[in-house]
């Protein structure tokens, strides 16, 4: 299936060179549309909402409107997987010579058919010392559209053989990842999570963790990156991976550490039970 762009008002659709690209102006949701549904649904449009808000966005719907017009926009792809990227954009279509200002609002979607990947048995996350991550700005709570220094950061790790980036702040506080949540355990029962006051983005599939799930144990607490070393398993989340368990930690160029997969594994488990 050949990417999909749909609108969810009643501009039109979003013209493709302003939805998807990072230097636009506005913001962002991303999760899979499986089994008929989008696990976190109300909490994706809320934070998109709230991220209009913040940035004097307004759309032409009922915000409470949100949810349904999502649902109504991928009722035609029933019985498949696809990743689902939503962006409320300041749709400058001057850029291409056509238009007038003001430039108006628009909410759109990208939706492409996705096959999952094998679980990986390899999955590696480094804790980032390069001095860029301390231009990587604090979430503001919701997704904004520039992630491009995020995805060249991630994008290194990757040719290196590395699955993710972890981000701390210049005092030592850990915020998660550069695309994820971070969950951490000492003892293989009890799970941390960075707090929002380390400037973590409110993840829909972290909030499910701490809030909905009563198998695990799961809070928010400060993480500072000399705690890391003491960790015995660890995964990190978003809600199109869902639970990674993590199974190999760098904590530098040549300082590495195995973790026990199993406890994350569990994790993954009563999650996808319950969720997927």
């Amino acid at each position: 299936m050949e990417p999909t762009i749909f609108t969810l008002d009643d501009l039109g659709t979003p013209h493709t060179e302003a939805l998807g690209w990072q230097w636009a102006y506005g913001c962002f949701e991303t999760f899979l549309w499986e089994n008929d549904r989008i696990v976190g649904l109300e909490w994706h449009a809320e934070r998109l909402l709230f991220g209009c808000k913040n940035l004097g966005l307004g759309p032409t719907f009922p915000p409470e409107e949100a949810p349904a017009r999502i649902l109504a926009a991928l009722q035609g792809y029933s019985g498949t997987t696809c990743r689902v990227r939503i962006e409320a954009v300041l749709d400058d279509a001057g850029f291409l010579g056509a238009g007038k200002p003001p430039f108006a609002m628009r909410v759109g979607g990208r939706l492409a058919r996705w096959e999952k990947a094998a679980e990986s048995t390899e999955f590696s996350l480094k804790v980032l010392t390069d001095p860029r991550q301390e231009l990587l700005q604090p979430s503001p709570g919701y997704k904004p559209l520039d992630y491009a220094a995020r995805m060249a950061m991630r994008n290194e790790l990757l040719r290196r053989g590395v699955d993710e980036g972890l981000v701390a702040r210049p005092d030592g506080i850990v915020i998660g990842g550069l695309v994820s949540n971070l969950f951490v355990s000492m003892d293989g029962e009890n799970w941390k999570t960075p707090t929002l006051s380390s400037g973590c983005l409110p993840g829909v599939t972290r909030q499910i963790l701490l809030n909905e799930v009563e198998e695990i144990s799961a809070s928010a607490a400060e993480i500072r990156r000399e705690d890391l070393r003491e960790a015995t398993s660890v995964f990190v989340s978003n809600s199109v991976v869902g639970v990674q368990p993590v199974h190999r930690f760098f904590y530098g160029d040549r300082s590495w550490k195995n973790l026990d997969p199993a406890p994350a594994e569990a994790v993954r488990e009563i999650y996808s039970s319950a969720f997927v």
